[in-house]
């Protein structure tokens, strides 16, 4: 499988379509869907199950998924890397970071740091905790922001914040009044959960396990 297939393997992957693949990538609608009937063919099992116009990725398609992230992480800073050279840019940084704190904290510090340094180019890139490590242990980025870092061979890391979690709801909701939320205050309420295998979803297993109360999310 080349790059080229991959490449179209993960936009029908994010969009679910081939119409918004083709979209994406500037080819026709036919060139996706004979790719991907290629890549079928050539990997001898599907990719993806097709259901009401739409096509939703199978496990192995998922498994092609994460495992070309790293691929394409280091061919967008080569890409980087090129234009750095063609015009002439002195500085360069590749930072990962993980979704919670790339969605809040992070754009706006890169902000203030890149109006400080107009000429240093950025490049920024959003995943999972293992994948942060892989691309700082890789040297696909300079620095990585996770939350709850452990230590890990060959990583030096610095703790640059401690905060706490905490629990939204609704103004007039029976637990609103309490300055603090125990886990067996919330196994009274259906309450939303978060996703098992984030380092937030598991703190908060954690924390349910810990005072020995069954964590039933509801959602």
């Amino acid at each position: 499988m080349n790059l080229r297939q991959l490449e179209i393997l993960r936009a029908v992957v994010r969009h679910r379509t081939t119409l918004a693949a083709a979209g994406e990538l500037a080819v026709s609608q036919p060139a996706v869907s004979n790719a991907l009937k290629a890549m079928e063919a050539q990997a001898g099992f599907p990719l993806f199950d097709r259901i009401n116009n739409r096509l939703f990725p199978t496990a192995e398609a998922m498994t092609l998924y994460k495992e070309s992230e790293a691929i394409f992480a280091l061919h967008a800073k080569l890409e980087g890397r090129l234009r750095d050279l063609r015009e002439n840019r002195h500085g360069h940084l590749a930072l990962m970071a993980t979704p919670p704190l790339a969605y809040g904290l992070l754009p706006r510090a890169l902000a203030a740091f890149v109006r400080g340094r107009p000429q240093t180019r950025l490049f920024f890139d959003v995943r999972r905790y293992e994948g942060v490590i892989e691309g700082v242990t890789g040297r696909v980025a300079e620095l990585g922001f996770a939350l709850g870092l452990s230590n890990h061979v060959g990583l030096a890391h610095e703790v640059v914040h401690r905060g706490e979690m905490v629990c939204v709801m609704a103004p007039d909701h029976p637990l609103s009044a309490r300055e603090a939320v125990t886990p067996a205050d919330l196994a009274r309420h259906p309450f939303i959960g978060l996703e098992r295998g984030t380092r937030l979803g598991e703190a908060l297993r954690d924390a349910f396990a810990r005072d020995g109360v069954p964590f039933g999310a509801t959602v």
